[in-house]
């Protein structure tokens, strides 16, 4: 028996579950895209004559603007949040993630979509902080920029499903279809294990063991790679703190340049207005 699974084992290509435990996280982001492009065409839909309640358009673009308010104070909170785990984190902000929705389609108040909108923002910013966190933690080098492209993709995918639907469904099922990501997001990830560097520098090396085990997939020996993450962590804990290298300070500010320039190029204004922007 213990052959016939090593032969079964080695036949799974090497990167397999590593790739599987991203398709599963990657539904984070594609809820937060869908969250992204939703003001779009539910701003269209809201200011329609037969909406159940009328909204303006300065009460319109509270509804857009909270939701990166709510992000602001997300990516504050998403670091505590990850100290109770990566897998975790994520199991425990999906379930107000999806209840911010279904308040959304209930909704018969502007006010209640101001907070739902804050709320949506605010999971959405610790589901992105955790996910790149969880594919950072569990990928190995050779493959580790190609699956953080997966996660930044279905995030894309995600906000072009929101434009796309928005042009059939009015807001209400539109925010029923977002309601179900984070869902399947929850549903996704609970057969999937926790980080190996985040059990370890826990203490527990029995479960980072398994969980390195999992996510190397053909049987490999994991012993060296479980000594270089234990002395990172140990290193870690004793407070070190790598030198800021001229070449590290450098690649900071081209990183902190780039993301400078992009969201103040008026890209995610465009994004939550390009459908009342279009119709006039």
């Amino acid at each position: 028996m213990p052959n016939f699974l090593s032969v079964i084992r080695s036949k799974i290509p090497r990167h397999f579950t590593q790739v599987l435990a991203t398709l599963a996280v990657s539904l984070g982001p594609f809820a937060a895209g869908l969250g992204k492009g939703y003001s779009s065409p539910a701003l269209a839909s809201l200011q329609e004559s037969r909406n159940t309640f009328p909204v303006s358009a300065q009460e319109g673009s509270w509804v857009a603007s909270l939701s990166l308010l709510g992000a602001m104070f997300g990516c504050l909170f998403g670091g505590v949040m990850l100290q109770l785990g990566r897998k975790m984190s994520l199991l425990i902000v999906a379930l107000p993630f999806s209840g911010s929705w279904l308040l959304t389609v209930f909704a018969h108040r502007i006010e209640l979509m101001y907070s739902t909108s804050f709320i949506g923002g605010f999971c959405s910013a610790i589901t992105l902080l955790a996910t790149q966190v969880y594919v950072s933690e569990i990928s190995h080098p050779e493959i580790r920029g190609c699956l953080s492209a997966v996660l930044k993709m279905s995030g894309h995918l995600g906000t072009l499903s929101s434009f796309a639907l928005g042009a059939f469904l009015d807001w209400r099922q539109l925010a029923t279809v977002a309601a179900s990501a984070p869902i399947l997001l929850f549903l996704a990830i609970l057969p999937i294990p926790e980080t190996p560097s985040f059990l370890l520098y826990h203490g527990r090396e029995e479960e980072a063991w398994r969980s390195l085990a999992w996510l190397r997939s053909r049987g490999e020996d994991v012993s060296s790679e479980m000594e270089t993450l234990r002395s990172n962590i140990l290193s870690k804990k004793k407070g070190f703190i790598p030198r800021c290298s001229s070449q590290l300070i450098r690649q900071l500010f081209i990183t902190c340049g780039l993301m400078f320039f992009q969201k103040f190029s008026g890209v995610t204004v465009f994004s939550f207005y390009a459908v009342p922007i279009f119709k006039k």
